[in-house]
């Protein structure tokens, strides 16, 4: 690649290398988003947004999952101390409401990636859009 001549790209004052996928050590092409004069290795900005939605919409959903869950979970520790009050079985249920909330806050993290994911793909969408496209 070092050889290969630059070329003023269409959309920009840039000078990128032709359309030609970078390869691997074992000669697969290398996985990545690129800077290249070839429009057609970008996905199309409505397909981006698309995606994005779709995975706002998952976390969403995701997020009433969880919602539920701590409400059961919270059902079963009123429904524990209306029936029992042997200490060691509501210990036992503590230690189990314990382990499902350190779960659920293990996700809960992996959501907030994600939504910061989706986060930048919109503004990288948005930064990207021609003018007058909005």
């Amino acid at each position: 690649m070092k050889n290969q001549p630059f070329v003023k790209a269409s959309h920009t004052n840039r000078l990128h290398r032709p359309c030609i996928p970078p390869t691997c050590a074992i000669g697969y092409p290398a996985i990545g988003i690129y800077k290249t004069t070839c429009k057609k290795r970008h996905p199309p900005k409505d397909t981006l947004r698309k995606g994005c939605i779709n995975i706002i919409a998952s976390i969403a959903m995701t997020e009433t999952s969880i919602a539920h869950i701590l409400n059961a979970e919270g059902e079963k520790i009123q429904k524990m101390l209306e029936l029992s009050s042997c200490s060691h079985d509501i210990f036992r249920l503590n230690e189990s409401v314990n382990h499902v909330v350190t779960q659920l806050t293990q996700l809960e993290q992996t959501l907030c990636a994600k939504l910061e994911m989706a986060r930048e793909l919109l503004c990288y969408t948005q930064a990207h859009e021609p003018e007058g496209n909005v």
